[in-house]
């Protein structure tokens, strides 16, 4: 019973950050960059930009989510959980999010537009 906790808590912490997640993986499997790519059929900087979280470099979100899906079939990771990770939004390591701030002219701004039409 102890034992399931501590592989829960470990799987928990390891889909914390995907790119983390990964790499720890890919090192446990003792696997360099470039053989992950060639078994994937993919370049290896894809590859790299997973692990790095450079999603952007990657493309739309459709193809990271792909990459992201195929590469951690590939490592053998729960596959669901690294994209709920991911499209959660808890991928965003060491960035804070921005919220914008409404301000007292666009508050206005609305009334007025809002009272013209009626």
């Amino acid at each position: 019973m102890r034992n399931n906790k501590k592989d829960l808590a470990s799987t928990e912490q390891q889909c914390l950050f995907v790119g983390d997640s990964l790499k720890q993986a890919r090192k446990s499997k003792q696997m360099e960059v470039e053989d992950v790519a060639q078994q994937l059929y993919i370049n290896p900087s894809i590859i790299t930009h997973l692990e790095e979280e450079n999603y952007d470099q990657i493309g739309a979100e459709v193809f990271i989510k792909g990459h992201l899906k195929n590469y951690a079939q590939f490592l053998d990771l729960p596959v669901e959980k690294i994209l709920a990770t991911f499209s959660d939004g808890t991928y965003i390591k060491g960035q804070e999010v921005l919220t914008p701030k409404i301000t007292d002219h666009l508050v206005a701004l609305k009334i007025i537009a809002y009272a013209s039409v009626l």
